[in-house]
């Protein structure tokens, strides 16, 4: 009891610093130890400053990246893509150095700094025995291992997603293959019946969303190929972090990352189908290229994919019908990343993505009965092209440390057209900033806790039209801004503790809709919506590490759904559904 009362004691504390923290966490700022301060404060401007150099290794000999190094609390940074740190302007004296990186035994050690120049022997990380080599970034929207996460978590990457990707490049397929709380794949164009534990989902790429809410297009989980993706994680029950949506869960598809131990590396894949019980047009292939490497403060990913479905028939031959079908669908993805790290603290990334899966099918399919005849695919000369004709994805991202508190910003536009068969199609763009900022504080030599923070600003515009452009539904706009504060304490050596809110405004405007000569005037509404979680992990053994959470995640329904029926915005309440995960 008595922790139990000290915990929510430092909660609210930190709590109340945090908001000073996120007012002015944009300002470079060089935090500094007791110790640091003191002898600081003592010698004033006179006190004698050195440079300290290193490379970080793995046991392969190979350069580390992204390693975080850190010095007495004076300063920290992190290794370059070849493994190499530099530290400037650091007080001369005995000093503690600790070496840190995800998956990687911590290495501590003490060291002399005596003259302008130091440099130190190479610094060799031993991969941990206890931590499991994957990483998450999606749950806390922090770098860090699995069994530090108390969520139920499905990683999907390496040979894994490749084999899965040989066998059906389908990503609602290999999901429903691999992650046991997904809905089965409808082998379909659409997602509509993809649930999480039974609920709605959030797809992000690279943390960025791909949901279009005001209109459910059915087709955020098609909206990569899957071998310009890494890894995929995915985040079981609510999440308060990335607000609406994320109800049931979040899938993040991580893309390609580039190889830094090289200037330029290829990879090559090719695989076909087709039907052995009658083969007539059922041939289809897959061929994908990856290019990637890095040369001096530069580095890059390219990827290219190219593909084509045969028919679809049953096992008995009969050509299945290709209602919102994958059959007799051409597909096309190109992926293009280039990052170039500013210095040691600071990198920026720039990527851009276009995907495009049509349909172009000769048949049409017959009405089936229930427990009577299937529904199958007859010739036919109507024209059948449902599918995505374009996805374009633009993103610029910037990782940067400022003293102890990491930064990482991200600003995003997207566009994207699906087509519903011969019937309608939806438009749908949004534009948005994420800003998220990490902090650490040691509390004593065992305990530690560290703040996540930040904004997410989003604009979101999508309308419903006709083939023919006529509206189906009216133009509907969304704006929203939110706030959310995540806090991670390292309790003693084996215990994690998480706590955080999330508070999200939502404006909605929506524009005028005429439909058999009557119209339904435009409006707007405004709605709030404020969630938290708590949770808590214990991760001392291997085979078995128990958590207990409780999250509470939002979603907004599916508004032009309503709208397209002349229903005025005044007579609906798009105000979001929170719920609660156990």
């Amino acid at each position: 009891m008595k922790t139990t009362t000290s915990w929510f004691i430092t909660k609210k504390t930190i709590l109340a610093s945090s908001l000073f923290i996120l007012s002015f966490s944009v300002v470079p700022q060089v935090s500094f130890s007791r110790e640091s301060w003191i002898a600081v404060k003592k010698n004033g401007d006179d006190q004698e400053s050195g440079t300290i150099k290193g490379k970080v290794k793995n046991s392969e000999g190979k350069g580390l990246s992204n390693v975080h190094i850190n010095i007495d609390g004076i300063n920290s940074t992190k290794t370059d893509n070849k493994g190499n740190f530099i530290f400037s302007k650091i007080p001369k004296g005995i000093h503690s150095m600790t070496v840190t990186h995800i998956g990687f035994q911590e290495i501590k050690s003490q060291i002399t700094l005596e003259e302008e120049i130091l440099e130190l022997s190479d610094f060799v990380m031993e991969q941990t025995s206890n931590h499991l080599n994957e990483v998450v970034v999606t749950a806390s929207r922090l770098a860090e291992s699995i069994d530090e996460v108390p969520s139920s978590i499905t990683y999907i990457g390496g040979k894994t997603l490749e084999d899965q990707r040989l066998i059906n490049d389908n990503l609602p397929n290999i999901l429903m293959q691999k992650v046991p709380s997904i809905s089965p794949s409808e082998e379909s164009q659409n997602n509509f019946i993809a649930k999480i534990r039974g609920r709605n989902f959030l797809v992000l790429i690279d943390g960025i969303p791909q949901s279009t809410p005001l209109r459910n297009g059915g087709r955020d989980m098609k909206t990569i190929d899957a071998s310009a993706i890494d890894h995929i994680e995915v985040i079981n029950g609510a999440s308060a972090m990335y607000g609406n949506g994320a109800a049931g869960g979040i899938i993040n598809y991580i893309t390609k990352k580039p190889k830094t131990d090289k200037s330029f590396h290829s990879s090559t894949s090719l695989n076909n189908s087709l039907s052995l019980v009658k083969p007539g047009e059922t041939y289809g292939y897959n061929l994908a290229q990856v290019f990637s490497g890095s040369k001096d403060k530069f580095d890059y990913v390219v990827q290219g994919k190219i593909a084509r479905t045969g028919v679809v028939r049953s096992s008995d031959g009969t050509i299945v019908s290709p209602f919102y079908g994958l059959g007799e669908t051409k597909s096309y993805n190109a992926l293009a990343k280039i990052g170039y790290q500013i210095n040691d603290n600071h990198r920026v990334e720039f990527m851009g993505n276009y995907y495009r899966s049509v349909q172009d099918s000769k048949y049409v399919g017959t009405k089936g009965e229930f427990g009577g005849k299937p529904a199958i695919g007859i010739p036919s000369d109507t024209v059948i092209n449902g599918g995505t004709p374009y996805n374009k994805a633009f993103h610029v991202k910037y990782d940067g440390n400022f003293g102890r508190t990491s930064a990482n910003m991200s600003l995003y536009y997207e566009d994207m057209n699906t087509v519903f068969e011969t019937y309608n199609q939806t438009y749908s763009d949004h534009k948005g900033a994420r800003l998220n900022f990490s902090t650490p504080f040691d509390l004593s030599n065992n305990n530690k806790v560290t703040l996540i923070y930040g904004v997410d600003l989003l604009k979101d515009h999508t309308v419903q039209k006709t083939l023919d452009d006529g509206l189906v539904t009216p133009d509907m706009n969304m704006k929203s801004a939110a706030l959310y504060l995540q806090s991670k304490f390292n309790l003693a050596e084996y215990w994690i503790v998480k706590g955080g809110v999330r508070y999200e405004n939502l404006d909605f405007k929506v524009g005028d809709l005429t439909k058999a000569g009557k119209v339904t005037p435009g409006d707007n509404s405004n709605s709030n919506a404020f969630v938290f979680n708590l949770a808590g992990r214990y991760n001392k053994l291997k085979y078995l590490q128990p958590f207990v959470s409780f999250s509470q995640g939002y979603s907004i329904g599916d508004v032009g759904l309503v709208l397209r029926n002349g229903v005025p915005l005044s007579q609906i309440d798009p105000k979001p559904v929170v719920v609660n995960n156990f």
